[in-house]
């Protein structure tokens, strides 16, 4: 069978070296904005977990199985924001090797934190290099229109 290519903008990466892939469009430009509101919501996720964990005694059962199923949730809605965010497939399960996003890691940070501190700068680097060959292409664009004008 052959293959038919597409490009689409879509930049993959590789995660850990595991083939794990994370991909996002650069060339999206309503990206970056979604990327810093998901920011923004899975930091107000750690703080819904800081509150709860003050509010919860952890050696009584009870509140242990609550704290479970509320990180359980937490997972989910940050993993959800992520989704929604970079608006095309990325298996964040896989990606964090099964584990919940905010847990401790040996870095000190928990794993949502070691992912925005790597993917940041490459987002903001890719965006800007679009921004950046989209400005050129289109200054061209005007001087190639003011050529054709000036022959007239």
């Amino acid at each position: 069978m052959e293959k038919l290519r597409i490009s689409t903008g879509l930049k993959r990466y590789e995660v850990n070296d595991r083939g794990i892939i994370f991909s996002f469009n650069p060339t999206d430009a309503n990206l970056y904005a979604r990327f810093l509101r998901t920011k923004e919501k899975i930091e107000a996720i750690g703080d819904e977990l800081e509150k709860k964990k003050a509010e919860l005694d952890l050696e009584n059962r009870s509140d242990s199985e609550e704290a479970a199923f509320f990180l359980e949730a937490a997972d989910k809605k940050c993993k959800q924001a992520l989704k929604e965010c970079f608006a095309v497939e990325n298996d964040f399960d896989a990606m964090f090797d099964y584990v919940n996003c905010y847990s401790v890691t040996d870095t000190g940070n928990c794993v949502i934190v070691n992912f925005l501190k790597a993917i940041t700068p490459i987002i903001e680097r890719d965006v800007a290099n679009y921004t950046k060959s989209k400005a050129q292409r289109a200054a061209s664009k005007v001087k190639q229109n003011k050529k054709k004008r000036s022959r007239k």
